[in-house]
């Protein structure tokens, strides 16, 4: 039987809901949710991917912060996790991608491991707290700046992921 994924996504400008669906137009076995419906479906899965936006300054998006709550009541142990970031490099070159490190923090300290952390090269910021060891701790897009760029790094992504979970039906050929 194939594993199920969960992909989560909350989205104001439909940045983050286009590189979910991305995503899962790509990865056959994932199940597509919009954080406004809850997070309660979270359980379901031991393997899940988290799109989330960096808003205002450096912080979690509205929909995010609605269900924060929620999200810390989720049973992390055993889960493998992999994050998107959207951010603006540009207009807010020292907050790029601070949200994922929100969410990351949050769901490490609750048991949750993760998969995908990404290089920062081809990325043009100051600073950046989902910065680990060098690398992003997920999938770093801005489709503000670099837009161009998106569907070869989603791609990339999504076969590094899917040899860290042990999945090889995917199609990353577009």
């Amino acid at each position: 039987m194939r594993e199920r994924i969960g992909i989560m996504f909350g989205s104001t400008t439909a940045n983050s809901e286009r590189i979910a669906e991305a995503v899962w137009d790509t990865m056959s076995q994932t199940e597509l949710h919009d954080i406004k419906d809850g997070v309660e479906v979270l359980e379901q899965y031991n393997k899940i991917i988290i799109v989330a936006p960096t808003w205002d300054y450096g912080e979690l998006q509205e929909d995010y912060i609605e269900h924060w709550d929620s999200l810390k009541k989720v049973n992390w142990d055993n889960k493998s996790v992999a994050l998107i970031g959207l951010g603006d490099q540009v207009g807010y070159t020292d907050l790029y991608q601070d949200s994922m490190s929100i969410i990351y923090d949050m769901i490490d300290s609750l048991g949750g491991t993760f998969v995908g952390s990404t290089s920062i090269e081809g990325h043009y910021f100051e600073s950046s707290k989902a910065v680990r060891d060098g690398k992003f701790v997920g999938l770093a897009i801005d489709e503000d700046n670099q837009s161009n760029l998106t569907q070869v790094r989603i791609n990339r992504w999504i076969t590094d992921i899917s040899f860290s979970w042990g999945l090889f039906d995917v199609n990353t050929s577009s």
